[in-house]
């Protein structure tokens, strides 16, 4: 079953989805869906005690904070 949504983004986001989506050959909404699932994976983890970070070479780079 599908859902479907309507929501209102700036300008400056909007533009992002759209390069972003241009880059990967797909559209606005599966870049959404794409970034809507990573925030439930990140979220469940910070509820689990996880957290989620960004590495390079086996060093963390970044940490995902404030979910």
């Amino acid at each position: 079953m599908s859902v479907r949504l309507e929501l209102t983004i700036n300008d400056e986001l909007n533009q992002d989805l759209e390069r972003i989506a241009k880059e990967q050959s797909t559209s606005k909404a599966e870049v959404l869906r794409k970034a809507t699932n990573l925030f439930l994976h990140a979220y469940q983890a910070k509820k689990q005690g996880r957290g989620m970070a960004f590495t390079e070479g086996g060093k963390v780079t970044a940490e995902i904070i404030n979910l």
